[in-house]
């Protein structure tokens, strides 16, 4: 292309988008329509069901292949952006592919024999994709223009570099519009720009537009050009109705890429549930919570690496925390576990710590609900260890899954997060519960510890290899002495851990050769069985007809006494121990 047209087009800009969620239906604004977008086609340009498929009549075909779901919304919601007479564009996600011949199998359907200017864009995450040597051998024996790229921002890997059969130019423009971040517009300019160069149609294109690398999100506020402002002035108001009423504000953590897709269901869900529920409420995107900054300022205290992203729920003039409550949905963990020796206990978390407020992690599930559901053990292992096992490490609370991939588009493979929403009524509920107790003095809260008695047997009432679980517990008794927790008269608490134990077991247990009749009767705690009818009938029909084959009839006949189901355990003032039931 001569250099003239291209200057011509690098000059072109696109109409302010770096303060607005990308939207296929986003109204047009005053200011859309006082400065155009010269890239920006009519309705009568675009395509509509009323239109013939032009994949019919002409000879060109464009074919992304992910292993981000990001990826393949955001490439649907470009789809809008691009003109009439654009070559089809298909797309399929690679983590779908089992073996070779489901790459051979989508190279022939999405790709017909009609089709001799063909683009192919692979953007992977790791290698050991079934079938893609078959993919580059065909890309090379019909001459396709094959542009293959890492899926991980910033990340450029020469050995992909090595597989395209396009200049080194169109990678790295490529590379760009990729890494100045996965919004709709990006995405059909780079559509844009790949036609124009590789197959000469002449559509022109605006250069990548960066996008904010992290930010605070709310519904109402999605579209608004002034996005920012009016988020951040949302919080700080959250936070004087904080201060001034005592009333909770819970912020959602969620990956940029689901902003920046419009992939956002499953945040509004939690969002819209937090607010019914009287609580304030705000989204906050990133990439990543382990970019650092030093901060001098974090409720009072100096941190030397503090996630960037958290920065917003700072108050700019106290540095104050502006939320009692944090839910992300965000995998992994913060900090890193040492696999040549044993792992710190505070391991790279000094931010969380400074920040000082409890993190729930909700599960953003990559399986199906129906699969969630027929599963015996519920979650896949790649969700258990990236969503429960990982994220532990951190502290974080672990609740429920709140969505699961669902269809948006089969035909072309686009998948969304859809919530589930009495999962997501369960996590906001805990949430507002937590967000509360911050609210309420020391001596006020009540406090259940549950040790662990899995088998039911005396001898293992908290076991834990390696670790004096009575022990620990009288220190934690000592702390919360200390911060004014109600623990009842002392002279009453165990002297002991072994003190501890034996009153346990001699006031009741679950250990059916030594429960007697009398401690069951002196039981901390007893359900009526109506009360547990009621709570029973509550569950999934599956999950009820697996409790009666293991448990009979409900309530049982396991530690039943007076027509109560009793609960082991021990009441310090506002403390109770519990015991596991087995």
């Amino acid at each position: 292309m001569d250099t003239t047209a291209q200057q011509k087009k690098d000059e072109v800009h696109l109409v302010d988008n770096q303060h607005q969620q990308p939207s296929s239906s986003s109204p047009p604004t005053q200011a859309d329509n006082e400065h155009p977008d010269p890239m920006t086609v009519s309705s009568s340009d675009t395509a509509s069901e009323d239109v013939a498929d032009p994949s019919t009549t002409n000879p060109f075909q464009v074919l992304l292949l992910s292993h981000k779901d990001t990826d393949i919304l955001t490439l649907s919601a470009a789809r809008r952006m691009l003109p009439l007479d654009f070559p089809p564009v298909a797309t399929a996600n690679l983590v779908e592919f089992k073996s070779a011949d489901d790459m051979i199998d989508l190279v022939k359907q999405k790709i017909p024999t009609s089709k001799t200017h063909v683009i192919i864009i692979v953007r992977l995450l790791g290698r050991g994709v079934p079938g893609f040597q078959y993919l580059l051998d065909t890309a090379r024996r019909n001459h396709y223009h094959l542009i293959v790229v890492s899926g991980i921002p910033g990340s450029f890997e020469p050995d992909l570099t090595a597989m395209c059969n396009v200049s080194v130019e169109v990678i790295h423009r490529a590379i760009a519009y990729f890494h100045a971040d996965g919004c709709s517009h990006n995405m059909a300019n780079l559509l844009r720009y790949l036609a124009d160069h590789l197959l000469q149609c002449g559509f022109e294109y605006n250069p990548p537009t960066a996008q904010p690398g992290h930010g605070l999100y709310h519904p109402p506020f999605v579209n608004d050009r002034d996005r920012d402002s009016k988020t951040a002035a949302h919080l700080v108001e959250c936070h004087k109705e904080r201060k001034e009423r005592a009333k909770p504000t819970i912020a959602v953590v969620f990956y940029r890429c689901h902003f920046l897709s419009a992939n956002t269901a499953f945040v509004d869900a939690v969002i819209d549930e937090l607010e019914a529920l009287d609580c304030n409420a705000t989204g906050l995107f990133t990439e990543s919570l382990r970019e650092h900054e030093p901060v001098d300022n974090v409720n009072g205290m100096t941190v030397e690496r503090f996630p960037t992203a958290l920065t917003h729920l700072l108050h700019d003039k106290t540095g104050d925390c502006m939320v009692d409550v944090l839910i992300s949905t965000m995998a992994f963990a913060l900090g890193e576990v040492n696999p040549d020796g044993p792992t710190i206990g505070n391991w790279s978390t000094p931010g969380l710590q400074a920040l000082n407020v409890p993190v729930l992690q909700a599960i953003t599930s990559v399986d199906t609900v129906k699969k969630w559901r027929d599963s015996p053990r519920g979650l896949n292992p790649l969700d258990t260890a990236m969503n429960v096992a990982i994220p532990e490490f951190d502290g974080r609370i672990i609740t429920v899954p709140i969505s699961f991939k669902s269809p948006q588009d089969e035909t072309n493979n686009v998948h969304y997060y859809e919530p589930l929403q009495d999962r997501v009524m369960t996590v906001a509920k805990q949430a507002v519960r937590l967000g509360l107790l911050r609210h309420k003095p020391n001596c006020d809260k009540r406090v259940a510890f549950m040790l662990t008695n899995s088998s039911g047997k005396a001898q293992r009432i908290g076991d834990a290899v390696g670790l004096d679980t009575p022990a620990s517990l009288l220190l934690v008794f000592d702390a919360m002495r200390a911060a004014s927790y109600t623990l009842g008269d002392d002279n009453l608490l165990p002297s002991s851990g072994d003190q501890l134990m034996q009153d346990l077991i001699d006031r009741c247990s679950y250990d059916t050769i030594h429960l007697t009749e009398q401690q069951l009767a002196n039981a901390a705690g007893h359900v009526p069985a109506k009360v547990y009818h009621e709570m029973f009938d509550r569950l999934p029909n599956n999950q009820k007809q697996q409790m009666q084959e293991q448990w009979g009839a409900p309530p049982g006949e396991a530690y039943i006494h007076d027509d109560k189901i009793a609960l082991a355990g021990l009441e310090f003032g506002n403390v109770f121990v519990a015991l596991q039931p087995p």
